[in-house]
């Protein structure tokens, strides 16, 4: 998902489907969030009252609902895509094979002492 920035009179409602761990801001404006969450085979609606400055992360993948209860301003920052955090242990393992191999220790031999 891109960026966004949304306006929303008193009274609109913004609905999407959101990825868990995605982050929302509230930049002006009173909102309620209202999240789907399933706890122990149990549809739960719990809502959440964000004021200015505001930031909520969401606990899980579904639909979520925002109503302005006054005018508001939104913004939805880009969501990294799921497959980064694998190319980031990816890159992290390869960066470490490069190091022990320029300090003389490749192969890496664990458990043995100098």
């Amino acid at each position: 998902m891109r960026a966004a920035d949304y306006f929303l009179p008193r009274g609109q409602l913004l609905q999407w489907h959101g990825q868990a761990g995605q982050c929302l801001q509230v930049c002006d404006g009173l909102v309620v969030l209202e999240e789907l969450l399933w706890v122990e085979e149990q549809l739960l609606q719990p809502s959440q009252r964000l004021g200015p400055g505001s930031c909520y992360v969401l606990h899980s993948s579904g639909w979520v609902t925002l109503t302005a209860l006054g005018d508001a301003q939104l913004r939805l920052p880009a969501c990294p895509p799921s497959a980064a955090p694998a190319r980031w242990w990816a890159r992290g393992l390869a960066r470490v094979c490069r190091a022990a191999k320029t300090l003389g220790g490749w192969p890496l031999r664990l458990g043995q002492s100098g």
